[in-house]
């Protein structure tokens, strides 16, 4: 799920939500998002969708 995206100058600044209830899984995904660093892209984690839904209430 993409959060927000943002242009600073000529570049879209993409803010990633990964939300799973599995340990194994977010760390497969954490380690193939390390592997694209070179784009500009920022990610949290949350392990519930509750916790992902007060942080999209709290900050948009």
């Amino acid at each position: 799920m993409v959060l927000c995206s943002k242009r600073i100058g000529g570049i879209v600044i993409l803010k990633i939500a990964v939300c799973d209830d599995s340990d194994t899984d977010v760390e497969v995904l954490e380690s193939i998002l390390d592997n694209f660093r070179q784009y500009a892209f920022t990610y949290e984690v949350y392990f519930t969708a509750e916790e992902l839904l007060k942080y999209v209430k709290k900050h948009g």
